[in-house]
C-alpha cells in the first residue's frame, strides 16, 4: 500500500515586530520620570521597645533592695544597743540582794562610829575604825549606792517607811523629822527605804 506523502508547506516570511516610538506617540513630548515610592514607616524592634521596662524594673528591684539592707543595718544596731543596755541594766542591779545583805553591818558600823564616846575616839582603834567605814562608803558609792536625804524632807512613801509621828513646833505635818535608819538607792532604784520620824 502507497502512502500519500505529505504536503509540505513553506512558512511565510515572518517580519520582526515593530516597536513604537514612544515619543512619537506623544507628539514629541518628553517622557515622565517614574516617581520614587516613599519608603515605608520602619516599625520599633521589639527588643528596643522592652529596653526601657526592663530598666525600670531592674531600677525598682535595685531601690527595694537597697532600702531592705538599710532597714536590716538598722535593726540591728537598734538590738545591739538594746543588749548593751540590757547588759548595763544587769551589771547594774546584778548585786542588788548582796548589797541588801550588807546594809545592816553598814547600820551597825555606822553607829559605832556615831554613838562611840569621847575617850574612844581619841584612840587608834576609833581612827581604824573611821577609816573602814568610809572606805566601805567609798566603795558602795562606786558601784552606784546613794544614801537617800530623807530629814527636813517632804516624807514620801516611795522611798521613806513612816515609823513613828510626833509634833514639833514650827514644822508642818508630813515632815521627815528624824531618820531612823538611812535608806538608800542603787541607780537610781530604790534599794532600801529610809525609816523615819514624821510630823503631824
Amino acid at each position: 500500500m502507497t502512502k500519500n506523502p505529505r504536503r509540505e508547506h513553506s512558512a511565510p516570511d515572518q517580519q520582526p515586530p515593530v516597536t513604537p516610538n514612544p515619543q512619537a506617540a506623544a507628539g514629541d513630548q518628553p517622557a515622565a520620570e517614574p516617581v520614587a515610592a516613599a519608603p515605608a514607616a520602619s516599625q520599633p524592634e521589639p527588643a528596643a521597645a522592652e529596653a526601657p521596662d526592663e530598666l525600670a524594673l531592674a531600677k525598682k528591684q535595685a531601690e527595694e533592695y537597697l532600702n531592705s539592707w538599710k532597714r536590716s543595718v538598722a535593726d540591728y544596731q537598734n538590738f545591739k544597743k538594746q543588749q548593751e543596755a540590757e547588759r548595763k541594766q544587769w551589771v547594774a542591779f546584778a548585786n542588788n540582794e548582796m548589797l541588801r545583805e550588807l546594809l545592816p553591818a553598814m547600820d551597825d558600823l555606822d553607829k559605832a562610829v556615831r554613838e562611840v564616846g569621847d575617850e574612844i575616839r581619841k584612840t587608834p582603834w576609833f581612827d581604824g575604825l573611821a577609816l573602814i567605814k568610809k572606805k566601805m562608803e567609798t566603795s558602795f558609792e562606786s558601784i552606784g549606792v546613794t544614801e537617800i536625804q530623807a530629814k527636813g524632807t517632804k516624807f514620801d512613801p516611795s522611798i521613806h517607811q513612816a515609823v513613828l509621828q510626833d509634833q514639833v513646833e514650827g514644822v508642818e505635818p508630813g515632815m521627815v523629822t528624824e531618820v531612823m535608819q538611812k535608806g538608800f538607792m542603787l541607780n537610781g532604784r530604790l534599794l532600801r527605804a529610809a525609816m523615819v520620824k514624821v510630823s503631824q
